[in-house]
C-alpha cells in the first residue's frame, strides 16, 4: 500500500483571468521536447502568460529539470452538460506512480481536491476504485476560477459534476521527462 502522501493539496500560482471565444480540444500537444525551444501554435500563444507562471518561473521549476523535460499542453474549449462534463469523471491523481507535475486552469465549475490521507496500492486500475471508495467529502477543497495551480502526483480530485449547459475553459500544462505515447 502507499500511504500518507494522497491527499495532498495543490499549490496556488497565481490568477490568470483567461477568455476564449472558439472551441478548442488539444489534448497534451508536446509544446517542447528536452533540451530544445517551445513551439506553440498560433492559436495556443494565448496562454503562454500561464506557461511561464508555470514551468518557465524558476521560483517554480528549475532550469535544469524544465531542459530535461517535455511541456504538453491541454486546453479544452466546450460545451458541458449533465451528460457531459469535459474531463475523466472519478478520483484520480495526474501522473500517478511518476514525478510529473501539472498545472490547471479552470473558468468555471472547479475540480474538486480532497484531503484524505489514502492508502492505494501501486496499480492504476485498483487505485482509482481506492480513491473513490476513501474520499471523504468533508475533506473537499475547492479554487477560485481562474487559479492557475500546481498538482504533484500526490493531488487526488475529480471535475464536479456539471448541472446545466454551459461552455467551460479546461487548461492543463504537463511537465515530465517522459515521451506520453497516449496509445493503450
Amino acid at each position: 500500500m502507499l500511504e500518507n502522501r494522497y491527499g495532498t493539496l495543490p499549490k496556488i500560482i497565481g490568477t490568470f483571468p483567461i477568455t476564449v471565444t472558439e472551441n478548442m480540444f488539444w489534448l497534451y500537444l508536446p509544446i517542447k521536447m528536452p533540451n530544445s525551444f517551445y513551439k506553440i501554435p498560433k492559436q495556443l500563444e494565448q496562454f503562454r502568460p500561464l506557461i511561464t507562471a508555470s514551468v518557465d518561473d524558476s521560483k517554480v521549476v528549475d532550469f535544469d529539470t524544465r531542459e530535461k523535460s517535455y511541456i504538453y499542453i491541454t486546453v479544452k474549449h466546450l460545451l458541458v452538460h449533465p451528460e457531459f462534463w469535459g474531463n475523466r469523471g472519478g478520483a484520480h491523481c495526474d501522473g500517478f506512480l511518476t514525478e510529473d507535475r501539472n498545472w490547471i486552469l479552470y473558468d468555471k465549475n472547479p475540480t474538486i481536491f480532497n484531503t484524505t490521507k489514502f492508502n492505494v496500492t501501486p496499480d492504476h486500475t485498483k487505485s482509482l476504485q481506492e480513491f473513490e471508495d476513501q474520499w471523504d467529502y468533508k475533506n473537499d477543497v475547492t479554487y477560485p476560477e481562474f487559479s492557475l495551480l500546481e498538482l504533484n502526483p500526490y493531488v487526488v480530485h475529480k471535475v464536479a459534476p456539471v448541472t446545466r449547459y454551459d461552455m467551460r475553459t479546461f487548461v492543463k500544462i504537463s511537465m515530465s521527462t517522459e515521451k506520453y505515447n497516449l496509445i493503450g
